[in-house]
């Protein structure tokens, strides 16, 4: 059984940095090829959210260049997406002060312009810092802030990252029928929307955890209990 799990994790997670890659590597491509200050920020911009999950100092390295150019040529909503790569680039790095800083700049601009997506962005990723470091109520509402606007625009796909969100949330505030009931929107909702990837991103989790408990419980737990 743990030799199952583990190729399952092992090999959902190839076939997601397989995916990956083939999209960054046309990104840097058109990014090679584009003059347009507007558009090379955006595909900046666009390479950070490819990159900050794995390797969050490139996705900081790809969001700055973002930002210098927008504060350049004076683009407000290239600020704020950059700004939002910035706070989660700098959250995954360790560094949650500085990342929260930066989502309230980025919220702060959003709010004024009306960027109804980067505030649900940015208060997914204010959630994301609270709960970290143990505000996991604060990080809760937040991210059910960032639920319901991202359900408003028909973004369900951001939708369901809430839900797996909030589903970790509960599950680290020790309410376990809660993360188990988010956990399961998640998936339905993936399966709703035929989100291929959710729908891997949801069992990669789920095998993990499983796996996890699996070798920490060796001793005291048997086939039945699976």
């Amino acid at each position: 059984m743990k030799k199952f799990l583990l190729i399952l994790v092992l090999s959902i997670g190839t076939l997601n940095a397989l995916a990956q890659q083939k999209q960054t590597d046309s990104l840097k491509q058109l990014l090679r090829s584009t003059k347009a200050d507007t558009s090379r920020a955006k595909l900046l911009v666009e390479l950070s959210r490819k990159y900050y999950l794995k390797k969050p100092d490139s996705g900081l390295i790809y969001a700055t260049q973002a930002l210098t150019i927008s504060k350049r040529i004076g683009n407000k909503s290239g600020q704020v997406h950059a700004l939002s790569q910035i706070g989660f680039s700098l959250w995954l790095l360790g560094n949650r002060p500085a990342a929260l800083e930066t989502f309230i700049a980025s919220l702060n601009i959003a709010t004024a312009i009306n960027d109804q997506w980067s505030i649900a962005r940015n208060y997914d990723g204010m959630s994301c810092v609270y709960s970290e470091q143990g505000e996991v109520k604060t990080g809760i509402a937040y991210a059910h802030k960032a639920e319901i606007i991202f359900a408003q625009l028909h973004d369900y796909e951001n939708v369901v990252d809430e839900l797996m969100d909030l589903s970790d949330f509960y599950g680290a505030n020790a309410k376990p029928d809660s993360s188990l009931y988010y956990s399961k929107k998640a998936l339905e909702l993936s399966v709703k929307i035929n989100e291929f990837t959710w729908h891997l991103k949801y069992y990669q989790e789920r095998a993990r955890s499983i796996l996890v408990y699996i070798i920490t419980n060796s001793d005291s737990i048997s086939c039945t209990t699976l």
